[in-house]
């Protein structure tokens, strides 16, 4: 990896580190199991690094990832 790369990388790392308990707050509400949330979370973690090259780090993580989780 490229020290550009792994500086996202560590970006994306930090910030979902830092939300990722609001967020399985979030999911959870959604669903109606647990297990039904572990198994969300992992497809919200993979779409969020996915798409993080498109976030504006001048806006709120936390709301972008909860708008991405709802979808």
């Amino acid at each position: 990896m490229s020290a550009l790369s792994d500086q996202h990388h560590d970006q994306f790392l930090r910030l979902f580190a830092e939300h990722e308990p609001a967020l399985r707050v979030v999911v959870r509400s959604l669903l109606p199991t647990r297990t039904d949330a572990s198994d969300v979370m992992q497809n919200v973690a993979v779409v969020l690094w996915r798409k993080f090259g498109e976030f504006d780090a001048t806006r709120d993580f936390r709301k972008w990832a909860f708008g991405v989780a709802r979808f």
